[in-house]
């Protein structure tokens, strides 16, 4: 048995049904605070260390250091 799926339009669009761009994509790291500070709890402090450390930050890193970076697990 299967049920109706309700959708506001057509889940497939096409040439003659262009798809509005409503805002710009995020940037890098535009959300961190919101997501792991408000969604999932992680403290000041906590999201202080992960920038800190690398993990997490608002600019992309250059070929060269995500190469090394990868290479060392």
């Amino acid at each position: 048995m299967s049920a109706a799926i309700r959708s506001p339009r057509r889940p497939i669009a096409t040439d003659d049904d262009p798809i509005a761009v409503r805002t710009p994509a995020a940037t890098l790291g535009q959300y961190n605070e919101e997501v792991l500070g408000g969604l999932l709890g992680l403290s000041k402090a906590e999201l202080e260390r992960l920038a800190r450390d690398s993990v997490i930050g608002s600019e992309a890193l250059p070929p060269a250091q995500r190469k090394a970076r990868a290479m060392t697990g």
